[in-house]
Formats: structure tokens, sequence, C-alpha cells
């Protein structure tokens, strides 16, 4: 047995020991048919406070297995559970939970082991990525342009996609369907309130302020900028998002290629097994 001369240290030894075991939901019992000696009262001695007794030094290394922790750990020379996760986790990036998972449920790790070495997990990535850059595009079009003005260019986009071929789609030739959906009333409103009952940015209007050449525009000039600036911003983001919907849909059928796949080779592994 480990002498413990230090009471402290022996408290924080079992206190450690029994956070362990209730963290992977083991009764007393329960681990000490792990042990295969199924005395729990030797368990409860190693725990308990009031008792001298402690592991053996033969027990450890069956201990620190079927808790998943390390010897470090258990004896307070650090705080984490398992340094061999959490070396791993700094060099491929998962978290130390996902490396305990991949390590202790084969089922999962088969899987993402399958997963990653098909040709059809790059195509997954490829699509996925498409759809995290279109979310970034969407928050800047999100603080720009108010939530009707972006309604009425996704509907003016839909008109353009149908009537215009694909080589000739660009911000010119999107100008007169931003047009349609921004209408401007000379008579009624001024081309300041115009550009307010679209625009939400604020620093939008300072560089507006700011910028000489549109000072210098007349009203109608100034609407015929704001008409292409709105066609500029917009119409990347549009496509973007397009395509992104597009994504979404391959995500899905290649994810269940993936998994279709999976199955079918599991199935064979088993078949040829059996023979």
């Amino acid at each position: 047995m480990f002498d413990f001369y230090d009471s402290n240290y022996s408290d924080e030894f079992k206190q450690r020991l029994q956070d362990a075991r209730c963290k992977k939901k083991f009764s007393q019992q329960d681990f000490a048919d792990c042990l295969e000696d199924n005395d729990r009262s030797r368990v409860a001695n190693w725990e308990s406070k009031k008792s001298t007794t402690v592991p053996k030094t033969q027990d450890i290394p069956g201990i620190c297995k079927i808790l998943d922790i390390d010897p470090n750990y258990l004896f307070g020379f650090s705080t984490i559970t398992n340094e061999n996760d959490k070396a791993i986790s700094e060099q491929i990036h998962l978290s130390t939970d996902n490396i305990k998972l991949l390590r202790n449920d084969t089922s999962v790790s088969n899987f993402i082991n399958y997963l990653m070495t098909t040709p059809k997990f790059h195509s997954l990535l490829n699509q996925l990525n498409h759809i995290c850059v279109n979310g970034f595009f969407s928050e800047s079009i999100e603080t720009t342009f108010s939530t009707s003005a972006i309604q009425k260019l996704e509907k003016a986009f839909h008109r353009f996609s149908c009537e215009v071929f694909s080589i000739d789609r660009n911000e010119h030739t999107f100008v007169p369907y931003v047009k349609k959906v921004f209408p401007w009333n000379r008579k009624k409103q001024s081309i300041e309130d115009f550009v307010q009952s679209i625009v939400i940015n604020e620093k939008y209007y300072e560089m507006l302020e700011t910028n000489p050449l549109y000072q210098e525009q007349t009203s109608d000039e100034r609407y015929e900028t704001l008409i292409y600036d709105f066609s500029k911003a917009s119409i990347q983001y549009l496509e973007r998002n397009q395509l992104a919907e597009l994504a979404k849909y391959n995500v899905a059928n290649i994810f269940s290629e993936i998994v279709q796949d999976y199955v079918d080779v599991t199935v064979n592994n088993f078949k040829n097994r059996e023979k």
C-alpha cells in the first residue's frame, strides 16, 4: 500500500478517485466488478476519508484504465484528467472530450475513420465551405440593408437569374432589376429620404458625405449612383446565397451517400467474418 503521511494528500487522492468513478457513472460495486474482485468494501475504504486504506501499487494501472484518468491526476500532480488526451487535443485541434469519445467508442471511431478516408468527404467539406462563406457575406449585407430592402433585392435577383444568361450576369446587368424594386418618386421623396428607407448602416451615410463626386452630383445622378452601389454590393451576396442553398442540398445528398456506403462496407465486412 502507499504510505500517505500527509492526511490532506490522502484526502485529495480519495476525493479524486471518487469523482472519477462518479463521472464514469459507476457505483462502488460496478467499479469493484470492473476490477474483477467484486469486493465493494475495498473500493469504499479507498474512498472513505475515515479509512487509511489506499490501493496497492499494482492496482493503480487498472484503476486508471477503467476510470480513463492519468496517474498524475489521481495523485494530484496535474489538474488534467488525461495528459495523453490533452497532448493529442493540442496536436489535432479536437476537444479532449472528443478525443475520449474516439478512443473509447469504437462505433464512433470506425465511422470517423471511414468518413475521413472516403473521397466524398472532401466534396462534403467544399460544400460546407460555400455555406460558411455565404454566412460571412450574409452578415455584412444584413447590417447594411433593411430587412424589407433585402427582400426586394432577393425578388429582383430571382427575376434576374431567370431572365439573364449566367455569362452576362454582373452588377451592370443587374441594375435595371434593382431599379424596378427601388423606384424613386422625385416629387414625393428627397434623395436623402430614399436612402434612409433602404440603408440602415450609418457608416454608409458617412461615406456619402465625404465623397466629393457624390456631393457634386444632381439628385438624379445620385439616384443612379446609389442604384449601382446597391447592385454591386448585393449581387455577390445574392449569388452566394443561391449557391449556398444548392450547397445545403448537396451536403444532405453527399452525407446520405457516405452513410449508405459505410453501411454497405460494414455489412460486407460482417458477412466476410461469418464466412
